[in-house]
């Protein structure tokens, strides 16, 4: 019963359940590649280049997985444009976040950049499901 009642709670919030392994994959690889690069590169160059891998990979596993139940509002093409200007706004911001508190608050550079990936995670969820990948059902 408790199996079942489980998997019915699973099946009611399967995207948000998606968005999660998706997000957390692409959190990985992402974070995987600062911690690397920031080893060799400045701060915001290591940034720039986690976050474009970290977004190639989110919006595949968002487009192919996560929403890919749904019949979308708009094509791939609008759909990549849009996810790329959130992108844009996504590393501005995570940069200004990181820059700040590295520099100003003195916080460790991967912790930094740990908090402002967490910051982004309900933002881009709201604007992913409620724009960018929108059913044309709702």
């Amino acid at each position: 019963m408790l199996k079942k009642r489980a998997a019915e709670k699973i099946e009611l919030h399967k995207k948000e359940v998606r968005y999660l392994i998706s997000g957390g994959a692409s959190f990985i690889g992402e974070y995987a590649v600062f911690l690397l690069a920031i080893t060799v590169l400045p701060l915001i160059f290591s940034n720039v280049i986690s976050f474009s891998v970290g977004l190639l990979t989110s919006f595949l596993l968002h487009k192919l997985w996560t929403f890919a139940d749904d019949e979308y509002h708009h094509n791939t093409h609008v759909q990549f444009v849009t996810y790329a200007l959130l992108a844009v706004v996504n590393i501005f911001l995570t940069s200004i976040l990181l820059y700040v508190v590295v520099e100003f608050a003195g916080m460790e550079s991967w912790i930094a950049k740990l908090l402002s990936m967490l910051a982004m995670v309900t933002w881009n969820y709201f604007i992913l499901n409620l724009h960018i990948f929108k059913s044309k059902t709702e």
